[in-house]
Formats: C-alpha cells, sequence, structure tokens
C-alpha cells in the first residue's frame, strides 16, 4: 500500500525492523533468563555459581551460553566414581 503525498506514517506503528528487534531482544531476554535457573539449581559451588551469574551479565549472549553447557556438566566431585569413596558396608567382607 503506498501513502498519499503528503501523508506521514503512523508513529505507534511498528515498523518491520523494530517488531525484529523486539522478537531478538525477547529471544535473548530468554536465552539469559533460562540460563540465569539452570545456574541456580545446578549443583556446584557458591563461588562457581557467581563466575557462572557474572559471565552472564558482562557478556550476555556468548556468557548466557557458556552458563547453560557449564550448569549442565556435573562438578568434578560429583561424577561417577570420582574418588572412589565406597562406604565400609558395601566392600565385600574378605
Amino acid at each position: 500500500m503506498h501513502l498519499a503525498e503528503g501523508a506521514e506514517t503512523n508513529p505507534l506503528v511498528p515498523t518491520g525492523g523494530e517488531g525484529l528487534g523486539a522478537v531478538v531482544g525477547l529471544l535473548i531476554l530468554g536465552l539469559i533468563i533460562g540460563a540465569v535457573i539452570a545456574v541456580l539449581r545446578s549443583e556446584h559451588t557458591a563461588a562457581a555459581k557467581a563466575g557462572m551469574l557474572l559471565l552472564c551479565v558482562l557478556v550476555p549472549v556468548i556468557g548466557a551460553v557458556f552458563a547453560l553447557l557449564l550448569a549442565r556438566h556435573e562438578p568434578d566431585h560429583q561424577r561417577r566414581g570420582a574418588g572412589l569413596n565406597y562406604p565400609a558396608s558395601s566392600r565385600a567382607a574378605e
């Protein structure tokens, strides 16, 4: 639709670029919120959580992706077989 000569565009109606910017902004906000939730639910130490959250704040998109990846990994001290400290009751009788 072409505008008639002298007609102005309505400033209340977003243009295509503004709509796309809003969608991208909402996706980034969702990524950051998801990363923060994943970090807070993880079983990492408080210092590791603080570092991941700081990464999310300082470098929003890349930091959030790294925080999501790091939060999904188990901490080293909780990996299966990481110290092989079994209770005495589970050892075979000698």
